[in-house]
C-alpha cells in the first residue's frame, strides 16, 4: 500500500505541472492577460520606476516564453515594454541591462524547443517559410544599404548603419521570426488577437496622454504648446502615429461582436478624440481621413447595421451636446489648432533640397547618412529627415530605392485588396491611410520602432490569417499503384 501511494504521488506531480502549464497557456491568450500586462506597464510608467517596469515585464515575458509555444501572446509583453518607458534617456535605461539576460535566455530556449517541434513535424508542410513579404522587406534592406555607396564619405555612411540595420534587416528578421513562430493552427484568430492587443495598447496610450495633459497644467488657451511627451513617444507626432494603428482596430472589433462590440466602439471614440488633442496637424488630417473610410467599412461589416447606425447617431449627438455645454472650451481647442496654421514648417525647402540631391545622385541616392543644409544636425546622433516617404527615398536611395519601395508597397497593398472581403483587411487599409498619409509629410516610415513595427504588425495579422499555398502531392502513376 505504501509503495502504491508513493507511486501515485510521483505520477500526480507531473500531471499537476502539466495542468498548470495548460492553464497558464490558456490564460496567455485571454483579454485579461493583455490588460494585466499593459496595466502593470502603465503603473510602472506612472510611478516612473524603470526598475519596477523592467522586472515585471521581464518576469511576465519569461513565463510566456517558457510556457507558450507561440509568439502571439508574447506580443503583449513587447507592447507593455513600450508603454512603461517614461523617459527617452537611453543611457539611463541601459543601466538595467541585467534584466534582459533572463529574457534572452528564455527566448533562446523558446526558439530551440519550437524549432525542434517544427523539424519533427510530419506532413507536406515545410517547418519554416520565408513568408509572403520576405522579399519586399529584403528589397528595402538592399536599397537602404546601397544608398549613398560611392557618393558620401565613409564616416557619413557608417554613422547611418544603426538606423539602416534597424529599418532594414531588423524589420526583416522581426517579420521572419513572427511569421514562423506565431502558430497558424493555435485555434486562435490571429488578426483579431492582434487587433485586441492594439486596441488595449491604444487605451493606455490615451491614459498616458491624459495624465501628461493634467500634469502639464497648461491653460487651455495654450495647449498647442504642450508636446505631451510620454517618454517612449517623444512628441505629439509619435502619439498620433500610434492612434493611426490602434483606433481603426477598435472599429474592426466593433464589427466582430454583436453584444459587446459597443465597448470597442467607445475605445475607438476615446482614441480618435485623443488623436485630435495631440494637435498634430498632419496626424489629425490623415487619421480623420482614415476615420471617414473606417466608418463606412464599419457599417458595411457590422453584424447588425441598425445598431451600427444608431450607435453612430448616439455618438454624434453626445458630441453635439457636450460641444454645446462646453462651447467656449471647444471653441478654444479649435482656435488653437487653427492658430498653429497650415504652413509647411520648412518642408517645401526640404523637398526642393531632396529633389536636387536626387538629380545629383540618380542611381543609389545620397544615403541615409546624408546631412543637408536646410536643417543642421549632428551626423553621429541624428538622421536627416526630409519629412516625406517619397522625398526620403528619392534623395537617399535614388532609382534603386524607388524600384524597391514600389515593389514593397505594391506587394503589401495588392495583398490587402486581394483579401479585401476579410473585415480585418479593410481596417488594415484604414490604418495605412492614416500612417502612410501622414508619412507623406513626416518621417514615420523611416522610423523602425515603433512606427514601422506597428505597420508590419497589422499586415502580419492578415498574412497569418490566410492559409499558405500548398502544392498538391504528385499523383502516383496507375501502373505503379
Amino acid at each position: 500500500m505504501t509503495i502504491a501511494h508513493e507511486s501515485t504521488k510521483k505520477r500526480s506531480f507531473p500531471a499537476a505541472l502539466s495542468k498548470l502549464q495548460k492553464g497558464l497557456n490558456r490564460f496567455l491568450y485571454t483579454d485579461a492577460y493583455m490588460l494585466l500586462v499593459m496595466a502593470i506597464a502603465f503603473a510602472a510608467w506612472m510611478v516612473e520606476s524603470a526598475l519596477m517596469g523592467f522586472i515585471c515585464m521581464g518576469v511576465l515575458a519569461v513565463i510566456a516564453l517558457l510556457v507558450a509555444d507561440d509568439l502571439l501572446p508574447v506580443l503583449a509583453n513587447l507592447l507593455g515594454c513600450i508603454l512603461m518607458l517614461y523617459t527617452g534617456d537611453v543611457d539611463m535605461l541601459l543601466t538595467y541591462w541585467p534584466v534582459v539576460v533572463p529574457i534572452a535566455l528564455a527566448f533562446v530556449i523558446f526558439l530551440v524547443r519550437c524549432t525542434y517541434r517544427k523539424v519533427k513535424q510530419i506532413g507536406n508542410h515545410k517547418p519554416f517559410t520565408l513568408g509572403r513579404f520576405f522579399f519586399p522587406y529584403l528589397g528595402v534592406t538592399v536599397a537602404l544599404f546601397l544608398g549613398g555607396v560611392g557618393t558620401i564619405s565613409t564616416e557619413a555612411y557608417v554613422s547611418s548603419l544603426t538606423s539602416i540595420a534597424l529599418l532594414g534587416p531588423g524589420l526583416l528578421l522581426g517579420y521572419w521570426l513572427l511569421a514562423n513562430f506565431i502558430k497558424r493552427d493555435s485555434g486562435h484568430n490571429i488578426g483579431r488577437t492582434i487587433a485586441k492587443l492594439l486596441a488595449y495598447f491604444g487605451l493606455f496610450v490615451a491614459l498616458e496622454m491624459i495624465v501628461r495633459i493634467v500634469q502639464a497644467d497648461l491653460p487651455l488657451a495654450i495647449w498647442e504648446k504642450g508636446h505631451w511627451s510620454l517618454g517612449w513617444a517623444g512628441n505629439r507626432n509619435v502619439i498620433a502615429y500610434m492612434f493611426h494603428f490602434t483606433a481603426p482596430m477598435c472599429l474592426y472589433l466593433f464589427t466582430c461582436y454583436r453584444k459587446t462590440g459597443w465597448a470597442y466602439l467607445l475605445l475607438g471614440v476615446l482614441q480618435y478624440a485623443c488623436l485630435f488633442l495631440t494637435y498634430s496637424r498632419g496626424g489629425i488630417l490623415a487619421g480623420f481621413a482614415g476615420l471617414f473610410v473606417g466608418v463606412i467599412f464599419m457599417i458595411i461589416k457590422a453584424p447588425d447595421k441598425r445598431i451600427a447606425l444608431v450607435s453612430l447617431i448616439a455618438i454624434l449627438t453626445a458630441f453635439t451636446v457636450v460641444g454645446m455645454c462646453f462651447l467656449d472650451e471647444v471653441s478654444t481647442v479649435f482656435i488653437n489648432l487653427l492658430d498653429r496654421g497650415f504652413d509647411s514648417s520648412g518642408r517645401f525647402d526640404l523637398y526642393r533640397e531632396a529633389w536636387a540631391v536626387f538629380k545629383d545622385n540618380l542611381i543609389v541616392g545620397a544615403g541615409m547618412g546624408y546631412q543637408g543644409k536646410v536643417i543642421s544636425l549632428n551626423p553621429i546622433l541624428s538622421s536627416y529627415w526630409f519629412h516625406s516617404t517619397v522625398f526620403q527615398v528619392l534623395a537617399c536611395m535614388g532609382i534603386v530605392g524607388i524600384v524597391m519601395y514600389l515593389f514593397y508597397y505594391v506587394t503589401r497593398i495588392g495583398f490587402v485588396f486581394k483579401h479585401f472581403r476579410s473585415g480585418y483587411a479593410m481596417f488594415v487599409l484604414v490604418a495605412w491611410i492614416g500612417f502612410e498619409g501622414y508619412s507623406l509629410i513626416d518621417p514615420g516610415t523611416m522610423i523602425p520602432f515603433p512606427q514601422q513595427f506597428f505597420s508590419m504588425l497589422v499586415l502580419l495579422g492578415l498574412d497569418l490569417m490566410i492559409p499558405p499555398k500548398t502544392k498538391a502531392p504528385k499523383a502516383i502513376p496507375a501502373e505503379v499503384a
